[in-house]
């Protein structure tokens, strides 16, 4: 299907000798949805058909073990290590490829990257132990999964040699130590993967699709120049691969690699261009790829034949579609967070997503029965959770009012969006005003709940989303310090080139020292607690710990506060002087007056989002979804 706005996104392309139907293709990400026993459960398929019928032109299938459970990088993985995997992924190809889009599993051994929980206990295992026989026996698990793939009917297979796996672990020379013909030169390095590539070429014949996603040199840690990088790229492509997928090296940094807020979009389109300029077969590059414009421009000027989309897809399924029908304002954006995609992951979770609820919901939310009969649902509060709820009751069926108290929607989305590097919630702010426009929400600003509200609305259900209220501790002299929202909230009270004392290190003290240091001041941050920033991911968490030492904020933990003058913060280790105390402990529920206010007129209500616990905005816009669909 083409599109007047991006042609050369929706042109069709060719990989091997098939047609991809656009240049759009689902980037390979672990989303631990499996059954226990490596099967393909019906969430899994429900997960990867939403993004088909988004419109993806190819679905690659990320971190597909081809030796279960050993070779696991995530508990809930689904493998192709034997026969009876087969039914599962035909069931997967059959309603993938309904939609248009072609299915590529991508094949992969953990190494020494599995860990014990999952693998099932069994010890994860060492490029330089591995013995011949071994080498043996893993090439055949690849080449034998890859023969499952075609036999459930999948469209092809990657082999997956990069972001420090096993074969990546083999090229890398700070990791192969071997001596033998799997170790030292570039060529002996590679020999693993180029022999799984050829053995899997003559396995399957001329027709079906084999890839590969490989390393390219972008940090000095990855041990690779650019020109062993071109030369791994040549050396695939005459081992048979019809395309290259191409990520950049390894780096203990794990920010780095995934990308959080900080880093530009398409920050990585040099890696694909030096490759495509050496090969000839299609290349596909990842990296932070959210605008529809930036893709198609890089396609044209030939940077990249293929745009592979992870997160975006994630957090908007229908990206593909939106973009086709010139529809790009509509697309929900990733936020970057990394918080339920990712950090999920590494807590043995399915993926979930900040901004899209129904992550890992596709196959439960299709069980919901529809509502026997239009209701009129007064929703109150327009934060996260408010909003979502608005949208999915309407979405539902309903007749939705939302009634907000100020004059704005996003609730404390307008004060998240103001550190460094949170652009991205900003513009989600925005998606989610337009589209309660979109859906027909009806809207009133500067609302006050009373009985005389109630009794105009009349409402059948009631969502109670009334947010939190920051809190205050009980300390002696804390009426000397401003709330961090105010900070946020007020660029007329941020303060330049003065002495900051905060009080509170969790996320929000963290950012606000973050977002004040770039003003010229002098942080410091006392927290009660023995950590930092606890509840933000472990990447963005990295990022902002780098930020502190970088920009001289000092930081003091399990700090214990005696009293507050107005000019120092007395602690039971010494005193912090200020000019400006800044407070950030947290916050509390609020709403409990329209709590009582709907019992009393017995009203049928649910409370959702930080009205009901505090949390953050995957668990405020999960609450808010739950909420509109059990309406």
């Amino acid at each position: 299907m083409k599109s007047k706005a991006y042609p050369n996104l929706f042109k069709e392309g060719r990989i091997g000798s098939r047609v991809v139907k656009n240049r759009i293709v689902m980037a390979p990400m672990s989303e631990n949805m499996g059954n226990g026993d490596g099967t393909v459960s019906e969430q899994t398929i429900a997960y990867y058909e939403e993004r088909a019928k988004g419109g993806a032109g190819m679905i690659i299938v990320g971190s597909v073990p081809v030796e279960f459970p050993r070779g696991n990088g995530v508990s809930n993985t689904i493998t192709l290590d034997g026969e009876r995997y087969i039914l599962g992924w035909n069931r997967l190809a059959r309603r993938v490829q309904a939609h248009g889009a072609l299915l590529i599993a991508q094949l992969y051994h953990a190494g020494n990257g599995a860990w014990a929980g999952a693998t099932h206990g069994l010890t994860p295992i060492d490029v330089n132990t591995l013995t011949t026989d071994d080498i043996e026996m893993l090439k055949n698990k690849w080449i034998e999964s890859a023969v499952y793939a075609q036999m459930a009917g999948l469209d092809g297979v990657e082999v997956h040699s990069a972001t420090g796996y096993l074969l990546s672990q083999f090229i890398n020379p700070a990791v192969n130590q071997r001596t033998d013909e799997y170790g030292g030169s570039l060529e002996n390095r590679t020999r693993l993967a180029r022999e799984v590539i050829k053995g899997i070429r003559e396995a399957v014949g001329p027709k079906f699709i084999v890839g590969s996603r490989i390393p390219v040199h972008k940090w000095d840690s990855d041990n690779l120049t650019d020109e062993e990088s071109i030369q791994i790229a040549k050396m695939y492509v005459e081992a048979g691969v019809d395309y290259l997928n191409t990520n950049a090296g390894y780096t203990p940094k794990p920010s780095v690699i995934y990308e959080t807020g900080r880093y530009e979009e398409g920050g990585r389109l040099d890696i694909p261009a030096k490759i495509k300029a050496a090969v000839d077969v299609p290349v596909i590059s990842v990296g932070m790829l959210k605008d529809p414009e930036m893709c198609d421009k890089k396609i044209e000027e030939g940077v990249l034949d293929f745009a592979a989309l992870g997160r975006a897809l994630i957090a908007d399924p229908f990206w593909p579609e939106k973009a086709r029908q010139d529809r790009a304002c509509d697309i929900r954006n990733c936020l970057s967070c990394l918080d339920g995609c990712l950090e999920n992951v590494f807590v043995d979770l399915p993926i979930r997503c900040a901004v899209n609820p129904e992550v890992g919901f596709e196959f439960e939310r299709n069980q919901y029965p529809a509502p026997k009969k239009e209701k009129t649902v007064l929703v109150i509060g327009g934060g996260v959770a408010g909003m979502q709820a608005a949208v999915t009751a309407k979405e539902r069926g309903h007749k939705v009012i939302l009634a907000e108290k100020s004059d704005k929607l996003g609730g404390q989305l307008n004060l998240a969006g103001i550190p460094p590097y949170k652009q991205y919630i900003l513009k989600y702010r925005d998606w989610f005003v337009a589209e309660l426009d979109r859906k027909g929400v009806d809207v009133v600003y500067n609302c006050t709940v009373d009985k005389a509200f109630l009794d105009q609305i009349q409402p059948d259900e009631v969502v109670l989303a009334s947010g939190s209220r920051p809190w205050t501790p009980p300390i002696d002299g804390i009426e000397n310090a401003v709330q961090a929202w105010d900070i946020l909230g007020n660029v007329e009270m941020v303060p330049e080139n003065k002495k900051v004392v905060i009080i509170g290190g969790g996320i929000v003290g963290c950012e606000t020292a973050s977002y004040l240091a770039q003003k010229g001041n002098d942080i410091t941050i006392l927290e009660m607690l023995p950590t930092l920033a606890n509840g933000l991911d472990r990447f963005n968490k990295q990022d902002i710990f780098e930020d502190f030492e970088k920009e001289g904020v000092k930081t003091e933990t399990s700090v214990k506060i005696s009293k507050i003058t107005d000019q120092a913060v007395e602690t039971e280790g010494g005193d912090y002087g200020y000019d400006v105390l800044v407070v950030a402990t947290g916050q509390r529920s609020a709403g409990s007056e329209l709590i009582d206010l709907l019992d009393e007129e017995d009203y049928s209500y649910r409370i959702v989002g930080d009205a009901q616990k505090t949390g953050k905005i995957i668990t405020a816009n999960v609450s808010g979804y739950m909420a509109g669909l059990n309406i």
